[in-house]
């Protein structure tokens, strides 16, 4: 059947894709003629890298395990290393702004932003031997709670980095060379080692070595597995191309997978002599994807035989291949925990060995204040209803944690709930009422786990009634208010961090 299409005959199918055809090569051709008049200041972009540092509402100090700040320290370090001789020569400047909103005066946030810019400063002074004149400071009221270091590197400069990438078989230390594709992936690596000895040995190209392990059961076993299996590695090269442990700067990590990473920083001048099927040129968003967790099937017979292992420098937080920017901060206020379970549930082991079970649920607010409230209940009877002990309590808390570990800490407490107990031949019931302060000591076990040892101070008051029982039947004997000023609380509470 034939239609009718702009006032003539349609053509067939074949004739119509001819057709489109032409005109998608012609339109080809045309967008790839064009490519050489596009701007070169848009092909040779400079690369520029941010650092964003948190800091706690209206305080200056710089808390460098709090917030990951320890793991954006640590790779501003690495690429100040890296650009050292560059950054001194004022050829790449180091683009600092401070950042403050919670004081009352605009005068007031600009004072406290200076101050914390040149907490940052300071790091790379002490640390890295670098210079005033380094920096190009700004310093601004309101925008967050936060530094921001910016690099901005010239593409002449911007060094490439080979990564190479070695899995590991889920709680277990082996390095197993022909499994995972490690064998191809250390038979390069031994070749750019063997092409760069000279340099390496000489520590003009250090090896950055980065163990991960997750499936420990502990913070300290995944960090001692990831140790063990960084010495693996490097002792594959100190064994077969005679390196030695001051080649490497070595990091172990808890989480982020089951591998370990070799990174190598290669100099400009050299990036040229690199055999392109050998060398590995990685974005940070081509690191993420070949660091991905690894399901093992199966591991091969033939493996390497463990040498003896070398020993490992300190572990240094987790590195990130993600780099935030101001806007990013702020999507994570430094008034939460970031990334950190807020929600626990408690129970106060002494309450339970008494029979009175005791649960309890908190919430931390941000590193420093969390809101809490226990509950205990129990009733029990013996000789007939002769003997009873049974009593309800409610518990709120609220507490102010102290300290870089923010273990420590103080609160307030109030307590509300009644008893009824009879353990001789007068019983007594009635209310309680009091509050008071509160002390102690959070013990970290695991990640998820603490022990939380507490004491309460305060005042307590109770109206009671006295009965006895007879026949069978309570019978009231009288009325009593009794005070109590000194400990009201005390607690040996397990704490579980659920989300």
């Amino acid at each position: 059947m034939m239609r009718i299409w702009g006032g003539a005959k349609q053509p067939d199918a074949r004739k119509f894709f001819v057709f489109m055809y032409a005109i998608f090569k012609k339109v080809t051709v045309a967008l790839f003629a064009t490519l050489p008049c596009m701007p070169l200041a848009a092909q040779e972009k400079p690369e520029a890298t941010t650092y964003t540092f948190r800091f706690v509402p209206g305080r200056d100090m710089f808390y460098v395990p709090w917030a990951e700040n320890g793991d954006e320290l640590g790779r501003l370090l690495d690429c100040v290393e890296l650009y050292k001789a560059n950054i001194l020569s004022g050829e790449v400047p180091l683009y600092v702004d401070g950042y403050s909103t919670a004081e009352g005066t605009e005068a007031a946030n600009l004072a406290m932003a200076k101050i914390r810019s040149n907490r940052v400063k300071s790091e790379l002074i002490v640390r890295q031997g670098l210079t005033e004149g380094c920096f190009i400071t700004h310093n601004h009221s309101g925008g967050g709670e936060h530094v921001t270091v910016r690099i901005t590197v010239p593409s002449d400069l911007v060094k490439p980095d080979t990564l190479y990438a070695f899995r590991f078989v889920p709680g277990q230390d082996m390095f197993y060379a022909p499994w995972g594709g490690n064998g191809d992936e250390l038979g390069k690596l031994l070749d750019f080692v063997e092409q760069n000895k000279a340099d390496i040995l000489a520590g003009k190209m250090p090896l950055y070595v980065n163990g991960y392990s997750t499936a420990g059961k502990s913070e300290a076993e995944n960090l001692a597995l990831a140790k063990i299996r960084s010495n693996r590695v490097k002792s594959e090269l100190i064994v077969r191309r005679k390196l030695t442990e001051e080649c490497f700067i070595t990091r172990n990590h808890v989480g982020g997978g089951e591998y370990v990473t070799v990174q190598i920083a290669v100099p400009a001048q050299a990036s040229a002599t690199l055999p392109e099927e050998e060398t590995e040129v990685v974005s940070d968003t081509v690191k993420t994807n070949v660091l991905e967790h690894v399901d093992v099937d199966k591991v091969e017979e033939a493996r390497v035989e463990p040498v003896e292992e070398m020993p490992a420098q300190p572990a240094l937080p987790k590195q990130s291949p993600v780099e935030e920017t101001p806007k990013a901060a702020e999507k994570h206020p430094v008034g939460q925990v970031d990334k950190a379970k807020k929600v626990a549930l408690r129970a106060n082991l002494l309450r339970w060995a008494t029979l009175t079970p005791d649960l309890g649920i908190e919430w931390r607010v941000n590193p420093s204040w969390g809101v809490l409230v226990n509950g205990s209940w129990t009733t029990w009877t013996w000789n007939g209803y002769d003997r009873r002990y049974a009593l309800w309590e409610v518990m709120p808390e609220v507490r102010y944690y102290m300290g870089e570990k923010k273990a420590w800490y103080v609160g307030a407490m109030f307590k509300a709930g009644q008893f009824n107990y009879k353990l001789s031949d007068l019983g007594r019931q009635g209310d309680l009422l009091g509050g008071g302060i509160t002390g102690g000591y959070q013990l970290r076990l695991t990640d998820a786990l603490s022990m939380d040892f507490t004491l309460g101070l305060g005042y307590l008051h109770a109206a009671c009634e006295n009965y006895e029982v007879i026949d069978d039947v309570r019978v009231r004997s009288g009325n009593e208010t009794k005070h109590w000023l000194g400990p009201i609380n005390a607690g040996v509470t397990l704490v579980w961090k659920i989300f």
